[in-house]
């Protein structure tokens, strides 16, 4: 039972962490994470996470996306400890339907935007944070597909949803 109880508590603790932590790199970026009633809320039909030896796959199926924008997913990874790591997982431009399909591989030793990288893909927590840059800017496509930061939003509407899947 007490075994049980620790476990617990560590579930308790990663998650809060994983929290804290997308929450510190949604603020450090400089992006909303504000969503109002009136916005759109993502709709996670499909999501797949297969998790080998040799790293962690993702696929990702969403739909009430805003249509004719920008939308890149981000691996935010605890390895169980105070270092954390966030990197690029997919990116797709939102046809009319408002829905896309995402799909994304990290392994160990994958370069990473941030952090250590992916140290043991069959434990380290796992969320999926996705970020939408506003319309798409045919001057600036790469920057909106390729990076998380404000600047790639340039009227200032990007927003970010974190999907915590219990993975």
């Amino acid at each position: 039972m007490d075994r049980i109880s620790v476990r617990k508590r560590v579930v308790i603790r990663s998650t809060l962490l994983m929290v804290f932590l997308a929450l510190a790199l949604i603020l450090t970026l400089g992006i909303t994470p504000a969503v109002t009633a009136d916005e759109l809320d993502p709709v996670v039909e499909r999501v797949n996470l297969v998790r080998t030896p040799g790293g962690i796959t993702m696929q990702l199926r969403l739909s009430n996306l805003p249509p004719n924008e920008v939308a890149t997913i981000w691996f935010l990874i605890n390895p169980g400890t105070e270092h954390f790591t966030v990197t690029r997982a997919a990116g797709n431009v939102i046809g009319r339907s408002g829905r896309s399909g995402f799909a994304g591989h990290i392994a160990p030793g994958h370069e990473t935007m941030f952090g250590p990288g992916l140290q043991d893909p069959l434990t380290d927590d796992v969320v999926l944070v996705l970020i939408t840059h506003g319309p798409v800017d045919p001057d600036r496509i790469l920057d909106q597909l390729f990076t998380p930061e404000e600047d790639t939003c340039p009227t200032g509407v990007c927003r970010s949803y974190m999907f915590d899947l219990d993975f």
